[in-house]
């Protein structure tokens, strides 16, 4: 077959047209044939250590509506091997733009995993200062629960305190009312008894005395009632200071929660971010060489 091949391409035509006896035909009968397509792949035989050509030929008759193919394989020839190393330079020198290329990748892709680790680097000093902030939080939250917590055993107490001089001021009061009342009832009398002549001089002095006395009484109870009255309204207005406090505190709490709940969600965040830029860091190296590498392999030795 090898012999044939190369004896019917001694007879082509400017390399082109092969003019050949048709078949079972009694008269000679030229037939031309056009070449439409050739081609050579090698073969490494690792058993002879020897490289194989495999030469392939297309022709299409221009006499007659027909087809042909020819196929050899066997030891490389001079212009075989020339065919198979000009692919080979031509395949090295489409590789080495190949690795230019994918060097200039690989450049770009460290360009962005030393973006995407400075990224890294500054996520890890946000969430330093974010944790920083969250336990500066935490520890001002449990500030502010034990100031409540004091403001509101305060506000007990006051109410307690309130309590028990209201009860007094209301006792006093109604003491002073009733002395206030026989005092009244002692002056009538005793106008009624001057008026009738009843009552002798040591008598009205002892009467007198018992006003007198009725009346310092009246007084003491008064003043008491006033520094009563004051103390009341002292504690109402500790009360409500103390109450706004409270509410204070209380807004300070629920602000302080909000801000705690939007930091635990920006810590998570940042912990994704990181996970994230390092996975894709990685997967964009392992798939950004491979992309470029495998139609390196795929076209070398084996071009038509």
């Amino acid at each position: 077959m090898k012999k044939l091949l190369s004896s019917v391409l001694t007879c082509a035509i400017a390399g082109s047209l092969l003019v050949a006896p048709a078949a079972n035909a009694t008269d000679y009968e030229e037939e031309i044939l056009l070449r439409t397509s050739a081609s050579v792949r090698g073969i490494y035989d690792p058993n002879t250590n020897r490289w194989i050509c495999a030469s392939s030929e297309d022709y299409t008759s221009l006499t007659h509506d027909s087809r042909a193919s020819l196929l050899s394989i066997g030891r490389c020839t001079h212009p075989e091997y020339t065919v198979l190393l000009n692919t080979v330079f031509e395949h090295l020198e489409e590789t080495i733009d190949q690795v230019d290329h994918l060097a200039d990748k690989v450049d770009r892709l460290e360009e962005k995993i030393q973006a995407d680790e400075r990224e890294i680097d500054h996520l890890h000093k946000n969430l330093s200062i974010s944790r920083n902030e969250l336990d500066a939080t935490k520890r001002e939250n449990r500030k502010l629960s034990d100031a409540l917590d004091s403001s509101e055993y305060e506000i007990d107490h006051l109410h307690k305190n309130l309590t028990i001089s209201r009860n007094e001021l209301d006792a006093t009061k109604r003491e002073n009312r009733e002395l206030n009342t026989k005092i009244d009832q002692s002056q009538k009398k005793i106008e009624e008894l001057k008026e009738k002549n009843l009552l002798t001089e040591d008598e009205l002095d002892k009467v007198t005395a018992k006003l007198n006395a009725a009346e310092a009484k009246i007084k003491e109870l008064t003043h008491k009632v006033q520094k009563l009255e004051k103390e009341v309204k002292e504690l109402k207005e500790r009360n409500a200071e103390l109450q706004k406090e409270n509410h204070d505190l209380l807004s300070k709490i629920d602000s302080l929660n909000t801000k705690n709940a939007s930091l635990h969600k920006d810590l998570n965040a940042s912990f994704g971010l990181n996970v994230f830029f390092g996975v894709i860091s990685a997967i964009a190296a392992i798939i950004g060489i491979g992309h470029f590498l495998k139609p390196v392999f795929e076209k070398f030795f084996h071009r038509r």
